[in-house]
Formats: C-alpha cells, structure tokens, sequence
C-alpha cells in the first residue's frame, strides 16, 4: 500500500483545491452535509477500485447523499453491540451511585472496568469487519452485501494485515481532520474532505490487494 500517494494523489486534479473547498462547505449543512461527504468519500474509493481514477469527484448530490445514507445505516449496525455493552456500562454506573456497600461497590467497579476492556477490544474488532463491509458495499453498490458475514469474516482472516493498516490509517485520517479545528472553520473546510479524500484513496488500494490475493464479492 502506497502511503505516500494516498497523501498526494488530490493534487493530480487541477482543480483539486477548489473540489475540496467545495466539499467542505456541503459537510457544513447539518445532517445533509456529513452524508454527502461520506458517499463522496466512497466515491473516490470506488473509482480507484475500479479504474484507479485519481481525480476527485463532481458535484453529485442525489448519488453522494443515497451512497453516504447507506453507510451511515450500515455503520450504525455494526455499532449495536457497544451500544448495547454501553448502555449496560451506564447501568452499572447508576448502581454504583447508589450503593453505599463498599464490597458492592468493588464488585461494580469490576464490572465497569471488564466491560470497559470489552468494549475496546470489541471496537476494534468490529471496526476491522466494518472495513470488510464497506469493501463489499463498494465493490457490489449493493449495502445488504455488507452484512454478508461468512464473507466478510473470510475477507479479514485473509487480509488481516491490509486491514489493521486501514484501521491506524482511519484514525490518521480522523487525526488529520481534526487538525482544522485549530483554524477555526476555515482550516475545517480543507482539511476534513482532504483527510477523507486520503482515507478514500487507501481503502481503494486496500481493495485492489484484497482482490489479489481472492474474489470475495
């Protein structure tokens, strides 16, 4: 996987700066603005897949918006099980506050904290079949192939080291965009449709070495 070029590939369109200027004030109108900026983000994703195409996209807001709506839902299903352990967690929380035991009150204290761990090892790994899911979503244009879980599962055992890539690369990219904050929202502009303009591309050369090694789709 060719870091460097993940970084570098938006200034391969002439109107790369004004494309991304333009993204991020659609991310701006609440709800509509985030996704449409995801379903861009796909997009890029997408046309490398399929032609390594590094231009950056056009306006499309019927397509970006349906395409950011279907992943928002699918990540949303993934998430279920640490909301779930979540709620539970808050539980625990409100018996704890009203016990005055002490010896119940270690029992508790346990209990958060083993489900706590749970909860971040649980992320991780959800967030690894979520990749897979999205890669299937992307590749098939088709969201109900995302929750295919016999193949997904075969997708991470077999590429588990391009997607432990992808997940610190995720969190590179949340980094990256969370850097225009310190400008204001100015810096907030270029820098979160830039940041998932370079997660965009990664995935897609994830999922060109995904294909290598199998058709999982």
């Amino acid at each position: 996987m060719n870091i460097s070029r993940a970084f570098s590939f938006v200034s391969n369109d002439k109107d790369w700066i004004s494309k991304l200027i333009i993204a991020g004030l659609i991310s701006l109108i609440p709800i509509v603005g985030i996704l449409y900026l995801t379903g861009w983000m796909m997009e890029i994703a997408r046309r490398y897949h399929a032609s390594r195409t590094e231009l950056l996209p056009e306006v499309n807001f019927g397509r970006y918006i349906a395409n950011g709506f279907k992943v928002t839902i699918i990540g949303i299903v993934y998430s279920i099980p640490i909301a779930i352990l979540g709620f539970f967690t808050q539980a625990l929380s409100g018996l704890l506050s009203n016990t005055e035991q002490s010896a119940i009150q270690i029992i508790f204290v346990g209990m958060i904290c083993t489900v706590g761990i749970l909860i971040f090892i649980l992320s991780i790994v959800l967030e690894a079949f979520l990749l897979a899911g999205y890669m299937r979503y992307v590749k098939t244009d088709n969201w109900k192939e995302a929750f295919n879980f016999p193949r997904i599962w075969k997708m991470v055992i077999e590429n588990l080291k391009v997607i432990i890539i992808l997940i610190l690369l995720s969190m590179l990219a949340e980094f990256i965009g969370g850097l225009g904050v310190i400008l204001c929202v100015i810096g907030l502009l270029f820098s979160m449709p830039y940041s998932m303009a370079f997660f965009a591309h990664a995935f897609g050369q994830g999922m060109l070495q995904v294909d290598e090694r199998n058709n999982y789709y």
